[in-house]
């Protein structure tokens, strides 16, 4: 997803009206609309979006417009920046609450496995090598590391989204997580860029896992590794949130 800062009031308003051309329809032209209830998902920063829906902070962001738009066009929006969080924040919540359900399912799998190498181990008689029947566990076990790997990545990248509301209207804006951190630990910081020492160290030294994260792929040969990652992933996810969570407390507080 890309995120385009729009300041100009008449750029702004010429988008508007082609995105108005391009769907002149409302969504219930398309079919019959299904009605549907998810679990209450847990926001994840409470304390903060009380004290933005309650503050005057977001009243900065005052005719500053996100567009975000999709490689392919599915997304294709314009949200007012003072509204943005509200939107960043659902998502970065389904996300979260989507990775939070693979560790116990994998912890399950893999009791499951456990049991299956008991019951079936057999020892093969020409090289003495341990064997048993992997079903469809060894499959399942990947599927969740997936979702628990692109779900991870999907909430470090919101994140990313929001550090315009973050540090600023004058601030630069961000698409990706890998974006940030290369615009954060830069030797030589580019005109306009943000400086922040004490996000600039935290970045320098405790960001490894991010870059496991991102390159790791999943087979049968990495699942155990993959496995290890994305526990220690989700330790080190949440540590950054609240960091991030606590910086938008202070200046919002402003």
């Amino acid at each position: 997803m890309g995120l385009q800062k729009m300041t100009d009031p008449e750029k702004i308003e010429q988008l508007r009206q082609r995105l108005s051309a391009k769907y002149p329809s409302p969504l219930t032209t398309l079919g019959e609309l299904v009605r549907f209830e998810m679990p209450a998902l847990r926001w994840p920063f409470p304390q903060l979006l009380n004290l933005l829906e309650m503050g005057k902070y977001p009243r900065r962001f005052v005719g500053v417009e996100y567009y975000l738009s999709g490689k392919k066009g599915f997304i294709d929006r314009l949200i007012p920046a003072p509204e943005y969080y509200k939107f960043a924040f659902r998502w970065i919540a389904e996300k979260v609450y989507s990775f939070d359900r693979s560790p116990a399912k994998i912890d399950e799998l893999l009791v499951e496995e456990r049991n299956m190498y008991t019951e079936t181990r057999k020892t093969l008689p020409k090289t003495g090598q341990p064997s048993f029947a992997v079903q469809e566990q060894v499959y399942a076990i990947k599927s969740e590391l997936g979702n628990f790997f692109f779900s991870s990545r999907a909430v470090m990248d919101t994140i990313a989204t929001l550090m315009n509301f973050l540090y600023g209207p004058s601030s630069p804006t961000f698409n990706s997580f890998a974006a940030f951190v290369k615009a954060m630990t830069r030797n030589d910081p580019l005109p306009h860029s943000i400086t922040d020492g004490e996000i600039k160290n935290y970045l320098t030294t405790k960001i490894d896992w991010f870059f496991r994260l991102r390159d790791i792929r999943i087979t049968s040969h990495t699942t155990n590794q993959s496995t290890l990652v994305s526990m220690s992933s989700q330790a080190a996810i949440l540590e950054f949130t609240s960091i991030t969570a606590l910086k938008f407390m202070s200046w919002s507080s402003q």
